[in-house]
């Protein structure tokens, strides 16, 4: 929170430079800082490439991934750095890894997808929405996990989903954003574990796709994103108040 206060008065700053220029990466808070994985190198290959970046002493490299990715997602929980769906040398990713005492260790994958939305809660993870290939290939699958043991389905989502995001606030998960062949999605829905369900939450004010969603104690932040399916940009911030 004093984060997002001193960023409030402060507005946006340029930081340190990613060491290794690319895109189409994952991240997620870890360590005390921010964790990027893989993602396209300029010359249009898969890096398995892991740096985190921490305010305090800038960029510093944790080891490779074991295989090169792109349109992957991560998640951390309990000091645990979590790589899960996307594109490997394989193709669509069967498998999921997880950074433990300095060294990654392969764990089963959920259903083999991409431009899914992925977050931690309670320990667990989740993996909802995405897409096989083009965004007429949606899906509804949602899907939880718990160390040691394998993915389940859960309550799929209610409308299907690609270039979506995921985030967890006030103990639920809200599923936020998406395209589809009629366009980009409005439609916001949280999932709360005690009950299995979900439940519709307002509309995003601009439909999105590829977007950032991050919950901060009670409230949803959604940033950036494409507003049009398809490579369109976006500088949108909204945020929701999200209750118990």
């Amino acid at each position: 929170l004093l984060a997002l206060a001193l960023l409030a008065l402060a507005g946006w700053q340029a930081g340190p430079p990613l060491p290794v220029a690319r895109s189409e990466v994952a991240g997620t808070a870890f360590a005390g800082g921010v964790a990027v994985v893989g993602g396209f190198l300029a010359d249009g290959s898969s890096s398995a490439r892991v740096d985190v970046f921490r305010p305090a002493s800038g960029w510093s490299m944790l080891p490779d991934l074991p295989v090169s990715v792109n349109h992957a997602m991560a998640a951390a929980a309990r000091g645990r750095l979590y790589v899960v769906g996307g594109y490997g040398p394989e193709g669509h990713l069967r498998r999921s890894f997880v950074l433990e005492g300095g060294r990654w260790r392969e764990l089963l994958g959920p259903t083999p997808r991409e431009h899914l939305g992925v977050a931690a809660l309670a320990g667990r993870l989740y993996a909802v929405g995405g897409r096989t290939a083009g965004f007429d290939t949606n899906t509804r699958l949602a899907e939880s996990w718990t160390p040691g043991g394998r993915w389940r389905r859960i309550a799929p989502v209610p409308d299907a989903r690609g270039g979506t995001a995921l985030a967890a606030v006030r103990g639920t998960l809200v599923s936020a954003g998406g395209e589809a062949p009629s366009g980009t999605i409005a439609s916001v829905y949280r999932y709360r574990p005690s009950t299995g369900r979900w439940a519709r939450l307002a509309d995003l004010t601009t439909p999105r796709h590829g977007l950032a969603v991050v919950g901060v104690v009670g409230t949803l932040y959604v940033i950036g994103g494409g507003p049009r399916p398809g490579l369109t940009v976006s500088d949108a911030n909204e945020s929701l108040q999200v209750g118990r």
